[in-house]
């Protein structure tokens, strides 16, 4: 599957910097010169590092004030330091566990991900936390954690915003989308795999490629359980999609193909082997 396969993701970040800037990345500079397109297109002042950066409050990162406020974490608190202390510690060990289980999957997240802020929210933390995007600032997410957060829910957030940055950078590349103004209208709602209600045909396709990837981490936990509440959804949303594949364009087509071939008989030593071979990595337009 394209938004879970490293060829794919760093063609398509290629792709990206070179549309924008002529520029011919390699391997070694990959990363580098995607961060420094996106700070200037987005007119986001993203953090230069091999390795995502954190950092607390909404402040040093451009734009993310209002993409915060619009996601619905409301008014921001300061934490303390033997609050900064515990959430560094914990994200340091949620880097550690992607990579311990998959170094493909991590790789993704490595190269992905510039900066992830971490906020002080009452809104979220009455609700156990929560954790956001912006598709006008790629590169960033942040993250309000629940005062008793394991390290598998650090991660759970990282991994769920990542794919949405990796589906978003897809859509740059070769689009989505037939008509982007007719994803919300009535007819066009299907089922979502991890809000488990009716959403907007763009949001339920993130959903269901987010509730992919949830579900394999959880499998290399061997955590049977959490593998269920996100697989169980996903029959539903995805045979959604399918009728209403008509809204996407070849792209689009071919994701939520291959989606309907692995959920018809889910098969995560498969998912395993997706990740990192070039075969399936090539969309031809």
């Amino acid at each position: 599957m394209f938004f879970i396969n490293l060829p794919h993701t760093a063609t398509n970040v290629f792709k990206f910097v070179h549309a924008n800037s002529g520029l011919k990345p390699c391997h070694s500079n990959l990363k580098e010169l995607f961060t420094i397109q996106l700070s200037q297109l987005q007119r986001s002042n993203l953090t230069l590092a091999d390795m995502p950066s954190i950092s607390f409050g909404t402040r040093r990162i451009a734009r993310t004030q209002e993409a915060f406020m619009n996601g619905g974490f409301g008014l921001i608190e300061e934490f303390t330091p033997e609050e900064e202390a515990l959430i560094k510690d914990k994200f340091e060990q949620s880097l550690l566990l992607i990579q311990q289980l998959d170094s493909r999957l991590f790789e993704m997240v490595r190269i992905l991900i510039s900066d992830i802020v971490f906020v002080k929210s009452p809104l979220k933390e009455n609700n156990g936390g929560g954790s956001g995007t912006s598709s006008y600032v790629l590169g960033v997410i942040w993250i309000a954690p629940g005062q008793h957060w394991a390290v598998e829910t650090y991660v759970e957030s990282i991994l769920h915003e990542f794919m949405h940055i990796n589906l978003l950078l897809g859509e740059a590349v070769y689009g989505l989308y037939k008509n982007t103004e007719k994803l919300d209208e009535p007819e066009a709602l299907v089922m979502s795999a991890v809000k488990l209600i009716p959403r907007p045909l763009d949001r339920a396709f993130h959903a269901a490629c987010v509730a992919t990837v949830l579900g394999y981490f959880y499998h290399l936990l061997d955590q049977k359980n959490s593998i269920k509440r996100f697989l169980d959804p996903l029959p539903e949303s995805v045979s959604g999609l399918v009728e209403k594949q008509e809204y996407f364009n070849g792209y689009g087509q071919a994701i939520i193909q291959q989606m309907s071939s692995f959920i018809t008989v889910p098969n995560f030593d498969y998912l395993k082997r997706v990740i990192n071979e070039r075969q399936f990595a090539q969309f031809h337009e």
